[in-house]
Parts: structure tokens; C-alpha cells; sequence
């Protein structure tokens, strides 16, 4: 009796073995005859995929077979399907590597999901054979973590096949991994130390040691010691190295470095990168406060988001200062920000008047915000927010991307009352280094002896001149021009530029110096780069935004709209 109960037992396993089996290479099937040309998974392919996942390890065979496909597409959907599959063992793992080194597609996830050492040893070594990141083979290697650190450590102790592109991958792949590549730490620091190793080889290592970030804290006395090295490379590596990982000893490098830095567009991005080093800079707060008063508006936003994010609470006075500012909406929302992280309960009289009154929405709701973190006795001061989420916390040129604008087309519905005398072109001859002398049309308006005008090419760049009755310019600053304006109060111009992740938007106030030269000086920022502006019959700028419609009184008052509110008809609210 229990003969048979064994063997009907193993005849139910064997015909559900079967099924299975049968079902998978249907599903497969499915699969090939649903491929579509083309780039990407079309949603009726990820519905297949889904299924022929779910089949489990019966389906791997038959995918594999599909990888030696006589149609490409084919091919591609069996190794997308693999790259989430279940079930894969180091039997599979021939095919896999035969069809990678064919196809180079979606399957170095399949082969890290087998995991075995040589598995591992395949991606690292196509990792090196590819030399780029932001790939599939690189994408995998971060998947394996600290699996994969042992091969890449090897890596690192060759001292062949060396170049710039293979050092760029294996910082990249180092950062990807931050803290999972702690067992690098050591065997790299070896090498570093070694004063009978190459300069090359040790350098490369000790920036390797960087990107691993603030878990490699412990290499940095032996860091700090290679700063006096008397070979040039290794003691920038070693302050690069140190600065990467974002101790409290990356200061005096910073701010060395900051001290150095004309440049405003650069020293914007010096001062920022204090903010990496969260509380651990506090002690830059005295060289960062200086900034708030830079002469480059970029500059002061990026002093004023930094102190906060480093915790320096001696900033609190001047933060809440800065609340008050008219001349630049982006000022008051960063002050409103390292309040917020600061937990600077002396703030919460201002950042009320802010949140209550301020002409830019997304101001107020930056006030408000740090009112409510400032009353939560819940939370705790703020922690900077990790180095993956920077572009996030100064990403203060998008703060109105949810505001609603106006496109050109929609100029002619406007509900005010537009001034007569709006923007002429002007003929400018435009004369550059090597290059003939060519005729452009800039926008501007007619002053004594000639005009002012600006161009815009984008990301190309635009200038703001004062051009003579011949068409000569002479340039006086250097902004995409999209209007100016001549007025009781003065002659503007409407500038900035949304390109990628820029979106800026300025009025300048043009006028003459004392030595008879034009001029331009920043008046207020805008909320993003102009679509388009109109001067109005009283006086005011209309400015529509990529980044929300405003209005700009001629004393400097700004009063945020609505499409409802700008356009004539029911079309404002499409």
C-alpha cells in the first residue's frame, strides 16, 4: 500500500512537472511571435513577459533558445525577460555570457541574479572591456554591491589597461556602491601607502577611495598625511579624495579652493559644495556668511540654502534678514529653507508676514513649511539631505514649475491695456573674432545717438548693447535679451534662459555711468525665463514665466497671476 502511494505521488509530481513544462513553452511561444521592432518593451510585450516570468524555472530553457534567435527583436524581448527571472543557475550561465558578448543587451542582470564567482567575474570583466556607465553592466555591479568588490578591487591592483576612461567607470561604479564598498577600504589604502607602487597606481586608488563616500571616513588620516606628499598627482588626489567623502577635514580644501574661485558661475558651485558636508562644515559658516552678499545674485542663494544645510545656527540673524529682501524671490525662499533646517524659532514672526504676504506662491509655501517644522517639537533639526538628493534641495530655479504661464500665441488675449511703444528690431552688424562680419536683429528701443538692444540665441548665449546709427554694437553685458523696455521710470530689459536644468529669469535696469557709459544692473528676478512681456499702458511689466505669471510695478512691487486672471476670455482656463 505504501509502494503505491509512493508511486502515484511521484507519477502527480511527474505529470505537474509536465504541465508546467508544457504551459512555459507555450508562453515562450507567445513571446516570440509577440516581438515587435523597435526601441523599447511595448506594453502588449511586458503583459507576455509578466506571464512567462511567472512560469518560473520551466520557462528558462526555452527563453534560452530564444537568445540564438534569428530575429533581433526576438532576442532582445527573451533577454529582457531573463533580466527579472527567477530561478537562474550557473548551468544557465554559458548562454547568458555567449549571447552578452553577441547581443550586449539586457542580460548582465540575469547573469548578477545567477551570483556565483564567475558570474561576477564576467560583468566585472565587461565592465572593463565597456568602459562606460549608465549601462546595463554597470547597473548590474551596483545590484551585486559588496559582491562584486573583490573583482573590482583586483582591478585597482593591475597596473596594465590603464586610461582616463577606465578610471572615470570605476569611480562612477565605486560612488554607485558608496557603502557597500567598505571592504575596498583597506586593500585600497594598501596600495595608497605604498611608496614603492607607482605614483600612477596609487593616485587612481586614492580617488577610488573618495567615491566611496563618508563610509570611508577612516582612510582619511592616512589621507591627510598623503596631502604632503612630495609628488604633485598623489597630493591632489589625496585633497580630491578627502573632499569626496566629506569630512570635517574637506574644509580647509573648500574653502581654499572657494578663496581661489573669480569665476561667479564656478563659485557658485564652490560655495555649494560645502552643503555636501552637512553639519561636518560647520566651521566654513563665517566664510559662507561673506556671501550672502556677494555680488553675484547666484552666488547669495547658493550662501543662503548652504547655511542652513551645514547647521550653522550663528546664521539664524541674517537669514531672517534676508526674508525681507524684494529685489530677489529666490533669496527669500533659500532663507525660508535653512530656516526650516535650522529650526530657528526666532524666524516664526517673519516667516509668518512671508507666508501670509509674499507676491510668489511657492515662497509662501516654503514659509509655511518651515513654520510647521519649526512648531513640531516631533522633529529634529534638519539632516542635509544626502548627496542624491541635492538637485533637490537647490533646485530653486523650478520652484514654480507646477505655476501655471502663458505661451506667445496667447499675448494678443491679454485682459490689460497695452502701452503703444513696445520693441523694434534693430540691424546689428556682428562682428567675431576669425569669423566675417554678418547682420543680426536684436529687439530694443531708440535712446540718443543710436539704440539699446539685445539679442537671444538660447543656449547659445545673448548680449545687451548700445548700437550706433551704423548697426556697430557696443556690448555692455552679456544676457538673453528677450525685451527691453523704455519707460517714465527708467529703460529695462527682460532677460534669462530655460535650457535643461536652467530656467533663470532677471530685469536689468539700464542706464549710463558716471563716465558716460552704458550699463546694466540687476532690478529683480523673475520667476524663470521670459516666454514673453508686454509693457502695459500704466506702466507695469506683464511677464510670462516658465515658472508663472507675474506683474512688475515700476516702483518694484510684483504681484503673481493666474492664466484666469491675465486672459480676456474662457480660454484662460483651458
Amino acid at each position: 500500500m505504501k509502494s503505491l502511494l509512493i508511486l502515484a505521488l511521484i507519477l502527480f509530481a511527474t505529470t505537474t512537472q509536465s504541465i508546467a513544462a508544457a504551459r512555459a513553452e507555450v508562453l515562450v511561444e507567445r513571446l516570440r511571435k509577440t516581438a515587435k521592432p523597435g526601441n523599447g518593451i511595448a506594453e502588449e510585450e511586458q503583459k507576455i513577459v509578466k506571464k512567462v516570468q511567472s512560469a518560473g524555472p520551466a520557462a528558462i530553457p526555452h527563453l534560452l533558445r530564444l537568445l540564438r534567435d534569428n530575429n533581433e527583436d526576438v532576442r532582445d524581448l527573451a533577454a529582457f525577460t531573463l533580466s527579472d527571472m527567477k530561478g537562474l543557475t550557473e548551468e544557465h550561465l554559458d548562454a547568458l555570457i555567449e549571447s552578452q558578448r553577441r547581443d550586449d543587451g539586457w542580460l548582465p542582470f540575469a547573469i548578477a541574479r545567477i551570483g556565483t564567482p564567475r558570474a561576477v567575474a564576467f560583468l566585472v570583466e565587461e565592465l572593463v572591456r565597456k568602459r562606460q556607465t549608465q549601462n546595463q553592466v554597470d547597473g548590474a555591479i551596483e545590484w551585486l554591491g559588496e559582491k562584486a568588490v573583490p573583482d573590482l578591487v583586483r582591478i585597482c591592483q593591475k597596473d596594465e589597461g590603464w586610461d582616463d576612461a577606465l578610471e572615470q567607470t570605476l569611480f562612477s561604479v565605486f560612488r554607485a556602491i558608496g557603502k557597500q564598498g567598505q571592504t575596498a577600504i583597506d586593500p585600497l589604502l594598501k596600495i595608497a601607502n605604498d611608496e614603492t607602487a607607482a605614483p600612477k597606481k596609487r593616485w587612481r586608488v586614492i580617488t577610488v577611495l573618495g567615491a566611496i563616500g563618508l563610509t570611508a571616513g577612516r582612510a582619511v588620516p592616512d589621507l591627510v598625511k598623503l596631502q604632503q606628499s612630495s609628488n604633485e598627482e598623489i597630493r591632489a588626489a589625496a585633497e580630491f579624495s578627502i573632499v569626496n567623502i566629506g569630512t570635517a577635514e574637506a574644509v580647509p580644501i573648500l574653502l581654499k579652493q572657494l578663496e581661489k574661485t573669480a569665476d561667479p558661475y564656478s563659485r557658485k558651485f564652490a560655495v555649494r559644495r560645502f552643503a555636501g558636508l552637512s553639519t561636518r562644515g560647520k566651521s566654513a559658516g563665517p566664510s559662507i556668511m561673506k556671501h550672502l552678499a556677494d555680488e553675484d545674485w547666484d552666488v547669495r542663494i547658493e550662501a543662503a540654502l548652504t547655511l542652513g544645510c551645514i547647521g550653522y545656527d550663528e546664521a539664524t540673524d541674517d537669514l531672517i534678514k534676508l526674508l525681507a529682501k524684494a529685489d530677489d524671490w529666490r533669496l527669500v525662499f533659500g532663507a525660508a529653507k535653512s530656516l526650516h533646517l535650522l529650526k530657528a524659532g526666532g524666524a516664526l514672526p517673519a516667516l509668518s508676514q512671508v507666508s501670509k504676504n509674499h507676491w510668489y506662491p511657492p515662497v509662501r509655501a516654503a514659509a509655511a513649511e518651515a513654520i510647521r517644522a519649526i512648531r513640531d517639537d516631533r522633529t529634529a533639526k534638519g539632516e542635509f539631505p544626502p548627496r542624491s538628493e541635492w538637485s533637490d534641495f537647490f533646485d530653486y530655479e523650478y520652484a514654480g514649475e507646477k505655476m501655471e504661464s502663458l505661451e506667445y500665441d496667447d499675448a494678443k488675449s491679454l485682459r490689460f491695456s497695452i502701452a503703444a511703444q513696445q520693441n523694434q528690431l534693430v540691424a546689428v552688424t556682428v562682428q567675431e573674432p576669425g569669423k566675417a562680419a554678418r547682420r543680426e536683429q536684436w529687439v530694443g528701443v531708440e535712446v540718443e545717438d543710436g539704440y539699446l538692444a539685445g539679442s537671444d540665441h538660447g543656449e547659445w548665449g545673448g548680449k545687451i548693447g548700445f548700437i550706433d546709427r551704423t548697426g556697430n554694437p557696443q556690448v555692455f553685458a552679456t544676457q538673453n535679451t528677450e525685451a527691453i523696455y523704455k519707460t517714465e521710470h527708467g529703460i529695462f530689459a527682460v532677460t534669462g534662459l530655460a535650457h535643461l536644468s536652467m530656467n533663470h529669469g532677471l530685469i536689468f535696469g539700464l542706464r549710463k555711468g558716471a563716465d558716460g557709459a552704458w550699463m546694466a544692473e540687476k532690478w529683480r528676478a523673475l520667476p524663470g525665463a521670459p516666454r514673453f512681456s508686454r509693457l502695459l499702458s500704466d506702466g507695469r511689466l506683464f511677464v510670462s514665466c516658465h515658472g508663472g505669471i507675474v506683474l512688475v510695478s515700476p516702483d518694484g512691487s510684483m504681484k503673481s497671476l493666474t492664466r484666469r486672471e491675465s486672459l480676456k476670455s474662457a480660454a484662460s482656463t483651458r
